[in-house]
Formats: structure tokens, sequence, C-alpha cells
């Protein structure tokens, strides 16, 4: 019976259990980061489509200035407009194709996989109806916390075991033996008890530096607990904040690119009318563009930011451990 043991062993098994949970929570990280690349990587994507529509606009437009020139009902300068439109789309295109394929490539390296594949507009994060209490079981359900709660659970039993020390050590024993040859004492069988105890008195202030050690470390461990909390409900709240912001601007993005879209539509109607000039005709491109890749970054946004919402609340395992 020796009473430190027992403390060490309830010191390891929760420390073993708290790198499980430190294991869970890199596992979740490394999942969190991998759908972040994928969201990023669709966002490219939806940017690709819209430089793409753009660019189909842009020929439009410079086929009908063509076709307005050689009729003689508009002057060179707005053939060269268009196709100075027509080219920064191009390059546009371009540009948004090749941003495209280096984020794929960066996805296929984290999914250890050829990068010969497409990728799908990924669905909306579910959250939730009722955001607070997502954000009140945070600390009960974030990997990071639970693990600093063990090590807390090990460092006090760790200073248990150093104050155990004091404690003597008691030894029991007992056998009993048979054998098929008698002895001198003419039995065949034989036995032995006994009990020993072992009290370490002095040991030149070992057990008292250990304890001082242990205690340290054990309120520095209540300490990172305590941390743990506050950062989680901290993450909790300022993702929320996040959230609730780029979905307002997600909302504001996609009323910006309605009203850009209709001006467009307005300026061209006008500009066939003969009412409007080219000038006005890109102008209004162009904000339709901007409001475009302004939706697009946006909805980008809004998506990540409930993605951090579901990780800071530690409800974000897309794939289950087994």
């Amino acid at each position: 019976m020796a009473p430190q043991a027992w403390f060490s062993i309830q010191a390891a098994g929760a420390a073993a259990r708290a790198a499980e949970r430190g294991a869970e929570q890199a596992r979740r990280q490394i999942l969190f980061g991998v759908a972040q690349v994928y969201t990023v990587v669709a966002s490219l994507r939806q940017a690709l489509d819209v430089e793409e529509r753009l660019l189909e606009s842009s020929r439009r437009r410079e086929r009908e200035a063509e076709a307005r020139l050689r009729a003689g009902a508009a002057p060179r300068v707005v053939l060269v407009r268009a196709q100075v439109d027509r080219a920064r789309a191009e390059q546009d295109v371009r540009r948004a194709s090749s941003a495209l394929a280096a984020a794929r490539i960066g996805l296929a390296a984290l999914l250890d996989r050829d990068a010969d594949f497409e990728v799908v507009e990924p669905p909306e994060p579910a959250l939730p109806a009722d955001l607070e209490a997502l954000a009140a079981g945070a600390e009960g359900a974030r990997p990071d916390v639970a693990a600093a709660r063990l090590a807390r659970t090990s460092a006090e039993a760790q200073r248990r075991a150093a104050s155990s020390r004091y404690l003597p050590t008691f030894l029991a024993f007992g056998r009993s033996q048979w054998s098929s040859v008698e002895g001198f004492a003419g039995k065949s069988t034989t036995w032995a008890a006994g009990v020993a105890l072992s009290w370490a008195l002095l040991d030149g202030g070992l057990r008292e530096a250990e304890l001082r050690e242990a205690e340290a470390r054990a309120a520095e461990s209540a300490a990172a607990l305590r941390a743990a909390e506050l950062r989680a409900r901290a993450e909790v709240r300022q993702a929320m904040l996040d959230l609730e912001s780029a979905r307002a601007n997600a909302r504001k993005a996609e009323e910006q690119r309605a009203l850009a879209a209709e001006n467009l539509r307005l300026v061209e109607t006008a500009w066939r009318a003969g009412s409007a000039t080219a000038v006005e005709q890109a102008d209004a491109a162009a904000s339709l563009r901007n409001a475009e890749i302004a939706l697009t970054a946006e909805v980008l946004g809004a998506r990540l930011a409930a993605l951090r919402v579901l990780q800071a609340a530690g409800a974000f395992d897309p794939v289950p451990r087994a």
C-alpha cells in the first residue's frame, strides 16, 4: 500500500486523457483549416463565373458598338472604348482563373490528392437558431477547455502524490508452497507471512521541494484553465459579432449589386436610344463588376464567419471520430 502511487496513477490517467483531448483539438483545427480553404476555393470559382459573365457582356457591347459604327450611328471612339473594356475583362478572367488554379493546388495538398478536381458551392454552415445557447455550451464542448480541465486534475493529483510522500509505505506478504519431496522437517508444505513498513523520516528537504513545485504547477494549471474558459467565451462572443457584421455586409452587397445591375440596364437602354454616352455605359458596367466581386467577397466572409462561430463554440466537427 503506497499512497503516493495511488495519486501518481490518477495523475497519469488524467494526463493521458488531456493528451487525447489535445489531439482532438488539433484534429478539429486541421479540418477547420481545410474547410476554410475549400470555402475560399469555391468563392474563387464563383468569382471566375462572374468574370466570365462580365466578359461575355463586354463582348456583346463591343459587337453592338461595331454595328453602330458601321451604321454611322456612333463615332469610332465608342468602339475603341468597348474594345478596351473587353480586353480588360479578358485580363480579369485570366487573373481569376490563375487565382483559382493556385488555390486548388493548395487545397489538393491539404487533401493529399491531385488537383484535377472541381469544387462545388458548399452549403451554408448549419447554425442553431439559439446562438446564445451555443455560446453557453462552448466551455463544455471545446476540446482545448476539456484538456485544460484534465491538466488541472492531473496537477492536483501530482500535488497530492507529493504530499503523500510524508506517509509510510506498508507492505504485507504471504506465501504457501507445496513440494512432492518432503523437506528436513518431514513436511511437503511450507508457508510464510509477514509485514513491512517503510517510512522516510529525513530526505534532506527533497519532499518539501517537490511539494512546493507540485503546488506551483497546480496553481499554474488552474490559471491556465481559467484562461482557457475566458478565451472560449471571448472567442465565441467575438465570432458572433463578426457573423452579425458579415451577414449585414452581405445583405448590403446584395442590394448594391441589384442597384448596379438595374443602373446598367437603364444606361444600356438609354445608350441604344442615343441618350447616353459610351463612357456612361462603361462606368455602369464597371460599377456592376465591382458590385459582383464585392458580393462574392462578402458572401465568403459570411460563410467563414459562420464557420468560426461553430469552431469557437466547439461545435465544428464535420468528420466525427468513430
